[in-house]
């Protein structure tokens, strides 16, 4: 894993190692808004089932009792579908990037292909070079960065789930790491 970050990070440019990061960051904030989206709605969904049990938050649950409550409702569902949207624009992001860096390399693959000495067009295969200029670019950025960047995401996550769940109940951490290890163990080194 550490080989396959290195490598990716001699390939980019400095430019798109920014353009890295900002999107990894961008796509850990769009996570973090879906958990908060959804702990948002199962507030809402649980304040509605037990009416009166929460009084935690006197406004926000006399807002939802009372005549108005329909107004949170469609603020929260239009905030969602803005959530959407911005995920939506994160992930073509992601993908914009990605075919940005395999068509710099496929021009640099073919502008050293036409730089090429007589030896190497009449001892490869042209289909080779074929592969080299037009696939393995495209290859790289769709499984090999785009894949790192969701590993990074999700490490990330992870990480975050595990702080909150050290925060609030180291106990039931214990218990997942005990319960949850020997499957791992058998999927990762059987």
């Amino acid at each position: 894993m550490k080989k396959a970050i290195r490598n990716i990070w001699q390939v980019l440019d400095p430019g798109e190692k920014k353009r890295f990061g900002a999107l990894v960051i961008l796509d850990v904030i769009i996570n973090m808004a879906d958990i908060l989206a959804l702990a948002t709605l199962l507030w809402i969904i649980q304040f509605y089932i037990h009416p009166g049990k929460d009084t935690s938050n006197t406004f926000l649950s006399g807002w939802l009792a009372g005549k108005n409550a329909w107004l949170f409702i469609a603020l929260f569902f239009v905030l969602f579908g803005l959530k959407n949207l911005a995920a939506y624009l994160v992930n073509s992001a992601h993908y914009r990037f990605a075919g940005k860096v395999a068509l710099r390399i496929s021009g640099e693959a073919l502008s050293d292909y036409q730089r090429a000495g007589l030896e190497q067009f009449t001892g490869v295969d042209s289909s080779e070079h074929v592969r080299r200029i037009s696939f393995q670019p495209f290859d790289f950025s769709l499984y090999l960065l785009l894949g790192i960047q969701q590993v990074i995401t999700q490490l990330f996550l992870v990480l975050l789930a595990i702080g909150a769940i050290l925060i609030f109940n180291a106990k039931l951490f214990l218990l997942l790491f005990v319960i949850l290890l020997p499957p791992v163990i058998l999927v990762f080194m059987g």
